[in-house]
Protein backbone atom coordinates (compact mmCIF):
# COMPACT_ATOMS: atom_id res chain seq x y z
CA UNK A 1 0.00 0.00 0.00
CA UNK A 2 1.34 3.80 -0.21
CA UNK A 3 3.81 4.94 2.28
CA UNK A 4 1.45 7.26 4.27
CA UNK A 5 -1.11 4.13 4.22
CA UNK A 6 -1.54 3.18 7.87
CA UNK A 7 0.67 5.57 9.12
CA UNK A 8 -1.54 6.34 11.94
CA UNK A 9 -1.45 3.08 13.61
CA UNK A 10 -5.80 2.68 13.14
CA UNK A 11 -6.96 -0.76 11.81
CA UNK A 12 -10.00 -2.26 10.21
CA UNK A 13 -11.51 -4.72 11.81
CA UNK A 14 -13.70 -6.59 9.83
CA UNK A 15 -15.75 -10.03 10.59
CA UNK A 16 -17.62 -11.96 8.22
CA UNK A 17 -18.85 -15.93 7.75
CA UNK A 18 -17.63 -18.04 4.94
CA UNK A 19 -18.42 -21.20 3.13
CA UNK A 20 -15.87 -22.97 1.17
CA UNK A 21 -18.57 -24.63 -1.27
CA UNK A 22 -17.95 -28.03 -3.62
CA UNK A 23 -19.25 -26.23 -6.22
CA UNK A 24 -16.64 -25.60 -9.32
CA UNK A 25 -16.17 -21.91 -9.49
CA UNK A 26 -16.91 -21.52 -13.58
CA UNK A 27 -14.48 -17.86 -13.50
CA UNK A 28 -10.89 -17.49 -13.64
CA UNK A 29 -8.38 -16.28 -11.44
CA UNK A 30 -4.99 -15.82 -11.27
CA UNK A 31 -4.85 -15.77 -7.76
CA UNK A 32 -5.89 -19.31 -7.89
CA UNK A 33 -4.19 -20.29 -10.84
CA UNK A 34 -6.86 -20.97 -12.83
CA UNK A 35 -10.59 -22.76 -13.08
CA UNK A 36 -8.70 -25.89 -12.38
CA UNK A 37 -9.73 -27.13 -8.95
CA UNK A 38 -11.06 -23.39 -8.07
CA UNK A 39 -14.70 -23.97 -6.01
CA UNK A 40 -16.32 -21.05 -4.96
CA UNK A 41 -16.29 -19.20 -1.14
CA UNK A 42 -19.58 -18.50 -0.59
CA UNK A 43 -20.09 -15.40 2.14
CA UNK A 44 -23.06 -15.68 4.15
CA UNK A 45 -25.96 -13.77 3.93
CA UNK A 46 -23.15 -11.43 1.81
CA UNK A 47 -22.86 -9.28 5.26
CA UNK A 48 -19.67 -8.07 6.88
CA UNK A 49 -19.16 -6.30 10.68
CA UNK A 50 -17.09 -3.52 10.25
CA UNK A 51 -16.22 -3.04 13.69
CA UNK A 52 -16.28 -0.03 16.15
CA UNK A 53 -13.96 2.23 16.50
CA UNK A 54 -13.73 4.69 19.43
CA UNK A 55 -15.25 7.40 17.69
CA UNK A 56 -17.90 5.15 15.18
CA UNK A 57 -20.03 2.14 16.04
CA UNK A 58 -20.20 -0.89 14.09
CA UNK A 59 -21.88 -1.29 10.31
CA UNK A 60 -22.11 -3.47 8.05
CA UNK A 61 -20.85 -3.96 4.60
CA UNK A 62 -21.64 -5.96 1.47
CA UNK A 63 -19.26 -8.43 0.18
CA UNK A 64 -19.75 -11.10 -2.61
CA UNK A 65 -19.15 -14.53 -3.42
CA UNK A 66 -15.45 -15.27 -4.74
CA UNK A 67 -13.07 -18.41 -4.90
CA UNK A 68 -11.23 -21.01 -3.04
CA UNK A 69 -8.70 -23.18 -4.31
CA UNK A 70 -6.02 -25.62 -2.01
CA UNK A 71 -2.30 -25.15 -3.31
CA UNK A 72 -1.02 -28.19 -2.80
CA UNK A 73 2.76 -28.35 -1.84
CA UNK A 74 2.68 -24.10 -2.46
CA UNK A 75 3.54 -23.14 1.31
CA UNK A 76 6.99 -23.24 3.48
CA UNK A 77 8.75 -26.54 2.87
CA UNK A 78 5.96 -28.12 0.46
CA UNK A 79 3.00 -27.59 3.04
CA UNK A 80 0.00 -27.32 1.57
CA UNK A 81 -1.96 -23.74 1.25
CA UNK A 82 -5.21 -22.28 1.54
CA UNK A 83 -6.06 -19.55 -1.08
CA UNK A 84 -9.88 -17.69 -1.42
CA UNK A 85 -10.84 -14.29 -2.48
CA UNK A 86 -13.97 -12.31 -1.62
CA UNK A 87 -15.31 -9.27 -3.61
CA UNK A 88 -16.00 -6.19 -1.64
CA UNK A 89 -19.09 -3.96 -2.86
CA UNK A 90 -17.44 -0.64 -1.41
CA UNK A 91 -14.41 1.22 -0.14
CA UNK A 92 -13.91 0.62 3.94
CA UNK A 93 -11.94 3.12 5.60
CA UNK A 94 -10.78 5.05 8.38
CA UNK A 95 -8.63 7.52 8.70
CA UNK A 96 -5.55 6.51 7.08
CA UNK A 97 -6.43 3.19 6.92
CA UNK A 98 -8.37 1.81 3.92
CA UNK A 99 -9.40 -1.41 1.83
CA UNK A 100 -10.29 -0.73 -1.77
CA UNK A 101 -13.19 -2.03 -3.52
CA UNK A 102 -12.91 -4.96 -5.44
CA UNK A 103 -11.46 -8.45 -4.42
CA UNK A 104 -9.74 -9.06 -1.08
CA UNK A 105 -7.44 -12.08 -1.59
CA UNK A 106 -6.26 -14.40 1.56
CA UNK A 107 -4.11 -17.59 2.11
CA UNK A 108 -3.33 -19.47 5.28
CA UNK A 109 -1.77 -23.03 5.97
CA UNK A 110 -3.85 -25.72 4.70
CA UNK A 111 -3.42 -29.41 6.85
CA UNK A 112 -5.72 -32.52 6.05
CA UNK A 113 -5.14 -33.99 9.70
CA UNK A 114 -8.10 -36.36 9.14
CA UNK A 115 -5.44 -37.94 7.09
CA UNK A 116 -2.58 -37.49 8.57
CA UNK A 117 -1.72 -40.95 9.46
CA UNK A 118 1.41 -42.07 11.08
CA UNK A 119 3.50 -39.22 12.51
CA UNK A 120 6.91 -38.67 11.65
CA UNK A 121 7.26 -36.17 14.48
CA UNK A 122 6.56 -38.98 17.13
CA UNK A 123 9.18 -41.18 15.41
CA UNK A 124 11.75 -38.39 15.85
CA UNK A 125 10.88 -37.26 19.44
CA UNK A 126 11.51 -40.52 20.32
CA UNK A 127 15.29 -40.57 18.74
CA UNK A 128 15.85 -37.56 20.33
CA UNK A 129 14.61 -39.09 23.68
CA UNK A 130 17.00 -41.47 23.32
CA UNK A 131 19.98 -39.59 22.15
CA UNK A 132 19.28 -37.47 24.95
CA UNK A 133 19.73 -40.02 27.53
CA UNK A 134 22.75 -41.95 25.96
CA UNK A 135 24.87 -38.43 25.95
CA UNK A 136 23.57 -38.22 30.03
CA UNK A 137 24.88 -41.89 30.89
CA UNK A 138 27.97 -40.74 28.40
CA UNK A 139 28.87 -37.90 30.51
CA UNK A 140 27.85 -39.86 33.92
CA UNK A 141 30.22 -42.25 32.72
CA UNK A 142 33.07 -40.15 32.11
CA UNK A 143 32.88 -38.63 35.30
CA UNK A 144 33.61 -41.86 36.97
CA UNK A 145 36.54 -42.25 35.03
CA UNK A 146 40.09 -40.97 36.02
CA UNK A 147 41.62 -38.30 34.25
CA UNK A 148 43.95 -40.50 32.11
CA UNK A 149 41.86 -42.97 31.56
CA UNK A 150 41.57 -44.17 27.93
CA UNK A 151 38.41 -45.31 28.23
CA UNK A 152 37.66 -41.78 28.90
CA UNK A 153 38.90 -40.54 25.95
CA UNK A 154 36.85 -43.04 23.40
CA UNK A 155 33.83 -42.02 26.12
CA UNK A 156 34.31 -38.02 25.05
CA UNK A 157 34.59 -39.18 21.39
CA UNK A 158 31.04 -40.59 21.98
CA UNK A 159 29.65 -37.85 23.50
CA UNK A 160 30.95 -35.57 20.91
CA UNK A 161 29.47 -37.81 17.93
CA UNK A 162 26.10 -37.62 20.33
CA UNK A 163 25.85 -34.29 20.48
CA UNK A 164 26.15 -33.86 16.56
CA UNK A 165 23.66 -36.51 16.44
CA UNK A 166 20.96 -34.45 18.74
CA UNK A 167 21.50 -31.30 16.70
CA UNK A 168 21.10 -33.07 13.66
CA UNK A 169 17.36 -34.51 15.30
CA UNK A 170 16.86 -31.27 16.60
CA UNK A 171 17.20 -30.14 13.35
CA UNK A 172 14.41 -32.18 11.80
CA UNK A 173 12.46 -32.04 14.55
CA UNK A 174 11.73 -28.08 13.74
CA UNK A 175 11.16 -28.93 10.19
CA UNK A 176 8.64 -31.38 11.81
CA UNK A 177 7.09 -28.77 12.93
CA UNK A 178 6.76 -26.75 10.07
CA UNK A 179 5.42 -30.25 8.44
CA UNK A 180 3.13 -31.57 10.89
CA UNK A 181 2.25 -28.54 13.23
CA UNK A 182 0.56 -29.32 17.05
CA UNK A 183 -3.33 -29.59 16.55
CA UNK A 184 -3.33 -26.73 19.43
CA UNK A 185 -1.72 -24.54 16.78
CA UNK A 186 -4.39 -24.78 14.17
CA UNK A 187 -7.74 -23.68 14.25
CA UNK A 188 -10.09 -26.78 13.15
CA UNK A 189 -13.04 -27.73 11.19
CA UNK A 190 -16.12 -28.93 13.18
CA UNK A 191 -15.74 -32.54 11.94
CA UNK A 192 -11.30 -31.69 13.08
CA UNK A 193 -10.70 -33.12 9.60
CA UNK A 194 -9.31 -30.00 8.29
CA UNK A 195 -6.77 -27.65 10.14
CA UNK A 196 -5.76 -23.93 9.08
CA UNK A 197 -3.09 -21.95 10.66
CA UNK A 198 -4.77 -19.49 12.83
CA UNK A 199 -3.68 -16.58 10.79
CA UNK A 200 -3.23 -15.66 7.72
CA UNK A 201 -2.37 -12.91 5.27
CA UNK A 202 -4.44 -10.25 3.33
CA UNK A 203 -3.88 -8.16 0.49
CA UNK A 204 -5.50 -6.57 -2.88
CA UNK A 205 -4.72 -5.94 -6.18
CA UNK A 206 -3.51 -2.81 -7.39
CA UNK A 207 -2.95 -1.47 -11.11
CA UNK A 208 0.45 -0.25 -11.27
CA UNK A 209 0.56 3.17 -12.73
CA UNK A 210 -0.76 2.92 -16.48
CA UNK A 211 1.39 0.01 -17.36
CA UNK A 212 -2.17 -2.55 -16.38
CA UNK A 213 0.01 -4.58 -14.85
CA UNK A 214 -1.24 -5.32 -10.94
CA UNK A 215 0.65 -5.94 -8.10
CA UNK A 216 -0.54 -7.29 -4.68
CA UNK A 217 -0.18 -5.35 -1.57
CA UNK A 218 -0.74 -6.32 1.86
CA UNK A 219 -3.51 -5.14 3.84
CA UNK A 220 -2.70 -6.95 7.04
CA UNK A 221 -4.02 -10.72 8.49
CA UNK A 222 -6.69 -12.62 9.08
CA UNK A 223 -7.97 -14.93 12.72
CA UNK A 224 -9.78 -17.97 11.50
CA UNK A 225 -12.36 -19.94 13.65
CA UNK A 226 -15.01 -22.63 12.84
CA UNK A 227 -18.75 -21.61 13.69
CA UNK A 228 -22.09 -22.73 12.90
CA UNK A 229 -24.73 -21.22 10.64
CA UNK A 230 -28.10 -22.50 10.91
CA UNK A 231 -28.12 -26.19 9.79
CA UNK A 232 -24.92 -25.83 7.29
CA UNK A 233 -21.18 -26.12 8.35
CA UNK A 234 -19.35 -22.51 7.81
CA UNK A 235 -15.30 -22.54 8.34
Amino acid sequence: MPKDWGVSGDRLRLQLQLQFRPDQLYEREDFLAGMGGSKICHVVANDAIFGPSMTESAKHIRFYNGGWRVGRGEGPMGTDLLRFYVELEERVGRTDVYCPVGRVYCTCGYFDVGNRGHSRKTDIQRRLDNLIDRYNGLQDDMNGEGALSFRRIKLFRELVQTQSDIDRANKIMEDMKVLEPDLSLLRLSRRKDIGLTREGGVCCKVQKGLSGFYEYHILGRFEAVAVEHGNERVE
